[in-house]
């Protein structure tokens, strides 16, 4: 019986210091975030509306590493580094069940915010998820000269200048448009 108590306090006491030892750090987890947006109303520039079917998937990775100055130190600082997005988004224009367009994009996440990418038939159109900061500048790192864009029509190296002053490298990959 004896035997027993120790057993069972001491599978206690490891899975309560397992638990905790596995709390960690929110800000350290990977998210997935799925949204499917039935329909979206777009503007064609001209004036006319249309519905289409966007759905986005979302993948978040912050990766971390330790602090090389704590080497060979029991307790090690962790550093956290900027968090990499990957957006992949499908456009359906109709009402068949295929999706027409799709795209990819990879970037670091900016300090205060996000952006948002809306797949159109002109190209991406880019917006700040936060409504007081705007988009002043899109260039196209691929070109020669560098030249500013108003719209992504094509895959390629891009720099988004923020109005908060924040600077984002985009890269856009797997871009299909049928």
């Amino acid at each position: 019986m004896k035997t027993l108590k120790l057993t069972v306090l001491g599978l206690g006491l490891l899975i309560s210091g397992t638990a905790i030892a596995q709390k960690g750090d929110p800000n350290m987890s990977d998210n997935w975030v799925t949204s499917d947006f039935e329909k979206t109303e777009l503007n064609n520039g001209k004036g006319d509306r249309y519905f289409v079917k966007q759905f986005v998937v979302t993948e978040v990775y912050t990766p971390v590493m330790l602090n090389p100055a704590d080497k060979y130190k029991l307790n090690q600082e962790i550093i956290y580094m900027p968090a990499q997005v990957t957006k992949k988004i499908r456009l359906d224009n109709d009402t068949d069940a295929a999706y027409d367009s799709f795209v990819e994009f990879n970037y670091a996440k900016p300090v205060k915010g996000d952006v948002n990418f809306t797949l159109t038939n002109e190209g991406i159109v880019i917006n700040a998820e936060d409504s007081s900061v705007s988009v002043n500048k899109i260039t196209d790192k691929t070109a020669v000269m560098h030249k500013e864009v108003n719209n992504i029509m094509k895959e390629g190296n891009y720099t988004l200048t923020l109005s908060n002053g924040e600077v984002i490298d985009v890269k856009v990959s797997n871009y299909s448009k049928m």
